[in-house]
């Protein structure tokens, strides 16, 4: 839960700055090219700037496994949880020979 609302709270804080960016940058429309336009005066695109921050948030947590520790917590769990994959390994079996029989 922790880390969703890290996630949550740096994904607002980089949208209250993408506003607040667009607000500064955006120039007064007084042209009557751009008015009539019917885009308004450049801005950001605000779905972009989410989608960018989310990719960027998400390989910036990916950065923090340790990559080179999980093969080995990998072979440790299914050394630990031996007994209860053999179980389930037969349970589907058994399942699988009442279904197709």
């Amino acid at each position: 839960m922790r880390s969703i609302a890290a996630f949550s709270s740096l994904l607002a804080l980089g949208l209250l700055v993408g506003g607040i960016l667009t607000l500064a940058a955006r120039a007064p429309a007084t042209t009557n090219a751009v008015a009539s336009s019917g885009h308004g005066a450049i801005g950001l695109d605000f779905r972009s700037m989410l989608i960018g921050l989310m990719i960027g948030l998400v390989l910036s947590n990916l950065t923090r496994v340790p990559w080179g520790e999980l093969p080995r917590r990998a072979v440790a769990w299914v050394l630990h949880h031996e007994r209860n994959l053999y179980r389930a390994a037969l349970a589907a079996m058994f399942v699988g020979v009442l279904l197709f029989y």
